[in-house]
């Protein structure tokens, strides 16, 4: 090379310098001799100091160059072999970077993410040592080179530099690997979260549904609201997570569409599935107790209506009515009787509405005990007003019967006493024993009444 032919020839030179070392050392003696003489000149000291001077630098300039020319040569090989072993570096750091790929079983992430991290830091020191290698046989290269080698050289090594970067871009695939694992982590805790949710908000509604123990229909509607806006909120979390492994988390590939890659996908249509039934179950349910509420006031309204009523009814079925005193006192009570009598049967078909209403509702056994309630105590009534009416319409009518039977007895007496008529005995007879019989069974009714309790049918038929 023309390295070595330069050091070759500057041997020579080193080799003359040599030869001319004696020559050099007996001038100079000369000189030093001369010099201590008492009329030597003053610029001979000067001169044989300035040719000491000269020859030492003469000598060391040899040895520099000849040190140079052998480092030069050095150099170039070490070199070559930098630059072809950084290059490998290179493409190794490369490699790595192409190698990476998403895992999603998270505990063989975390050991993977370690070794490549341990990789990545042991290629990037290489690559640091190499690179430090290379400037250095550069800046010696530099001493000897001309010009259009200095250039060339220059290109090479900002060349490789530039290449070092994969240092950078490795660290930030490494870094981006650490972002995906931990998001992963993240989305399998929100996952597991909305699973947990689910179960929970499933739990919720079956309560709602049937509670164990009493509920306000109106809390109960709140409470389905709210599970319903719960819901949602989940629903929105787990589209936000959708969306995220559509964007960032999804498999980039076949061979990363691995089974915990699947199952992760399975887990999140699960949830968001779920969500959904329950968001349209719990909207339904809401709407069924907001209905509850209106049936629950047509209930309440009837139960309202009847106890205003029944607690009158049942203090006239303690007491009774009282013997009439004549034929319009009597129909008086029986007007009275037969309003109470329309009363109770408009009841009934109040306190029937509102079971027909409280069927309606999504929960009714108090309310079906309640009516029970009601039904019993009506019942009560309607057998009392039942009874009362039937005795005062009997004593109403046999009071009615005797009083015509009079006026018919009249009318035949005042017949018989007028001009050429007479009497017919027997037939007064016969209607003086009806008034009698008449009398005797009014009389027994209303003694019958005055005990306050209506009289059982088969009793006023007796009478």
């Amino acid at each position: 090379s023309q390295t070595e032919e330069i050091t070759e020839k500057h041997g020579k030179v080193m080799d003359k310098l040599d030869k001319k070392q004696k020559e050099i050392r007996d001038i100079l003696a000369k000189g030093e001799k001369l010099s201590g003489e008492p009329k030597a000149p003053e610029f001979l000291e000067k001169k044989l100091g300035e040719m000491k001077a000269l020859w030492k630098q003469t000598n060391e300039a040899a040895k520099d160059r000849l040190t140079d020319l052998k480092n030069n040569t050095n150099a170039w090989n070490a070199f070559a072999d930098k630059c072809s072993l950084l290059q490998t570096h290179v493409g190794t750091a490369q490699k790595q970077i192409a190698d990476v790929k998403k895992l999603y079983d998270m505990d063989k992430a975390k050991v993977d993410y370690d070794e490549r991290m341990k990789k990545g830091a042991a290629i990037k020191a290489e690559i640091d040592k190499t690179l430090a290698a290379v400037n250095e046989a550069n800046a010696t290269l530099q001493v000897l080179a001309d010009d259009g080698t200095k250039a060339q050289l220059t290109q090479e090594v900002d060349d490789l530099t530039k290449a070092c970067d994969v240092r950078t871009e490795l660290d930030e695939k490494l870094a981006w690997l650490d972002n995906f694992n931990k998001s992963i982590v993240d989305y399998d805790k929100t996952a597991t979260e909305l699973e947990n949710l689910v179960k929970k908000d499933r739990a919720d509604l079956d309560g709602l549904i049937k509670p164990a123990e009493k509920i306000k229909s109106t809390d109960r509607l709140v409470c389905a609201m709210d599970l319903a806006d719960d819901i949602r909120a989940q629903k929105e979390i787990c589209a936000a997570k959708q969306s995220e492994w559509d964007d960032n988390l999804q498999p980039s590939n076949s061979k990363e569409n691995t089974d915990e890659a699947k199952k992760f996908v399975a887990r999140l249509e699960a949830v968001s599935d779920s969500l959904n039934k329950l968001e349209e179950e719990a909207d339904g349910e809401a709407e069924k107790y907001g209905n509850d509420i209106v049936f629950m006031a047509e209930f309440q309204n009837s139960k309202n209506q009847f106890y205003a009523w029944i607690e009158k009814s049942e203090e006239k079925v303690k007491v009774g009515y009282v013997s009439p005193n004549n034929l319009e006192e009597a129909n008086v009570l029986v007007a009275d009787c037969k309003e109470w009598r329309s009363m109770c049967d408009k009841v009934k078909v109040v306190i029937d509405n509102g079971k027909v209403s409280a069927g309606k509702m999504t929960l009714h056994d108090n309310e079906d005990k309640e009516y029970e309630a009601m039904k019993i105590r009506w019942e009560v009534v309607d057998k009392s007003c039942t009874e009362w009416t039937k005795k005062l319409e009997d004593l109403s009518g046999m009071w009615t019967k005797q009083t015509d039977m009079l006026n018919k007895v009249t009318s035949t007496m005042v017949a018989g006493s007028g001009a050429g008529e007479q009497v017919n005995l027997n037939d007064l007879d016969s209607q003086m024993e009806q008034i009698k019989e008449m009398f005797v069974k009014k009389q027994e009714m209303m003694k019958k009444m005055s005990t306050g309790v209506a009289p059982d049918p088969a009793q006023l038929q007796a009478a």
